[in-house]
């Protein structure tokens, strides 16, 4: 018997490096992430951009297979930043303005950063499949 050269033989597809990320442990550090961010952010007087931290998590969820979890972390950072902003302590010297400049510029990054995150979860797989059908047609 001749052992397959494919790239899906069972030594291959079996390994530490081709298995899919550790979902519960990712979700977990998500939250804890989230967490710690938001407290941060509430304990934080207004005009630090403290906001801007929500795009660690929202980088991370690149490792999880939905499609949804960036636009859905993404919406979910945002709605921490605006909660936040009313919960922080108002700074001495800095104009209201500047503060919620900071938090819109942090909402628009986040929003920019999950997009481009789908899309490139959406050029991968077309990228895998395109390979695959080359693998196929040979």
């Amino acid at each position: 018997m001749v052992a397959s050269a494919s790239p899906t033989s069972q030594d291959e597809t079996t390994s530490p490096a081709h298995q899919g990320p550790n979902v519960p442990a990712l979700a977990g550090l998500l939250i804890g992430l989230i967490a710690v961010i938001f407290l941060l952010d509430t304990f934080t007087q207004r005009g630090i951009p403290v906001s801007a931290l929500y795009a660690i998590p929202l980088i991370l969820t690149y490792r999880l297979p939905s499609h949804w979890a960036p636009p859905f972390m993404a919406l979910l950072c945002s709605l921490l930043t605006f909660l936040g902003y009313h919960l922080s302590p108002n700074a001495q010297d800095v104009p209201t303005w500047v503060s919620l400049l900071n938090r819109s510029a942090g909402i628009g990054m986040l929003a920019i950063i999950a997009y481009l995150l789908v899309r490139h979860q959406r050029m991968t797989k077309d990228l895998v499949k395109a390979i695959t059908a080359c693998f196929e047609a040979l």
